[in-house]
């Protein structure tokens, strides 16, 4: 089963990520990254794309919500 994309992405975007950086980190366009969004593509997405995308969320969505709050 693939990842929800749409909701990855989401997550990315609260946790400051802008859909240029989500683009460059994935080595892909930013219409893409709008289109993953959206909830238009993804079902048959590059293993490429799909796998830079859950490393970033792990990186950033997974650091962010395990960090210690002050």
């Amino acid at each position: 089963m693939s990842p929800n994309w749409k909701q990855l992405i989401e997550e990315l975007r609260a946790v400051g990520m802008g859909v240029e950086q989500i683009a460059d980190a994935a080595k892909c366009s930013k219409s893409m990254v709008n289109q993953l969004a959206g909830g238009s593509r993804g079902a048959r997405l590059s293993y490429s794309i799909g796998a830079a995308l859950v490393v970033l969320h792990k990186q950033k969505c997974l650091v962010s919500s395990s960090a210690p709050s002050a």
